[in-house]
Order: structure tokens, then sequence, then C-alpha cells
């Protein structure tokens, strides 16, 4: 069950949790770090990860909006959390949208100190689009 003091079931939701693993490509810096913030990268070397995606969605399919929001969960105070999730269930749910958190980052799965992340946006775009029907729109 949820950590939520509610059952998502009595609200018409399912949770299922999936692992997305793949090879990411780690980066280093060319050159200097100028005060501006932009900085030349380019590829180094690659590396395994392993990603959570935790989906609540309308057990009825014929009520999901055709939605997703995805929440890259922020782990400031050592945990896993979703504040998204947390401020707007009452909304998603009412809409009929999808909600997809997305472990991504170390501290998330082990607690302490906040490590770097995993996979980008993109990739997870991308995995998200192929673990479904279609999705009609994705909100990061």
């Amino acid at each position: 069950m949820p950590l939520q003091a509610y059952d998502l079931a009595n609200l018409g939701y399912v949770e299922e949790e999936f692992l997305l693993q793949g090879t990411a490509t780690c980066f280093k810096f060319i050159g200097e770090r100028t005060a501006e913030g932009k900085w030349l990268v380019e590829p180094d070397r690659r590396a395994p990860f392993v990603t959570r995606l935790l989906v609540r969605r309308p057990a009825n399919s014929a009520r999901f909006s055709g939605t997703v929001i995805v929440e890259w969960n922020n782990v400031s105070g050592g945990i896993d959390a979703s504040p998204d999730w947390t401020l707007l269930h009452r909304h998603i749910v009412r809409r009929g949208h999808a909600w997809v958190g997305v472990t991504a980052q170390k501290v998330g799965v082990d607690g302490g100190r906040i490590g770097r992340r995993a996979p980008s946006e993109e990739d997870l775009a991308r995995a998200l689009r192929s673990t479904r029907p279609p999705w009609r729109c994705l909100v990061f």
C-alpha cells in the first residue's frame, strides 16, 4: 500500500512498479568551468543504471485521460519523495491522469548522501512511450 493515508483502490487507481535499466553515457568537461555556467562537455564512458518507475493510473483504462505527469522524485531530504503527487493527487485523480514517479538518484534508493543522476529525461520519455499504448501527453 502507498505511503499515503488513503487506499488508491478506493479512488479507482492502481499502483505499479517498474524497473528501467540500460546503459547511460557519462560526460566529462572540456576546458574550464566558466562563471556564466555554459560549459563544454564530451562523452567519456558508459555505465549501467537501474531506475525505478512508480506508476499510479486509473484502474479502468476507459477513465484514463491520456495525460501522464512524470515527476523526477526529490531527494533533498535524503529520501525518495514525490511532492508534486502529494500536492496534485486530487487534481490528477479527478481528471483521470496517470502519474509516474521516477527514482533517478542513488540516494532515493539507498538514503543518505545525494548522488549523481541516472538517465536523462529524454531517455525516460522514450522508455515510457515504449511501456504502454501511445501516451497523448507527457508532462515533465
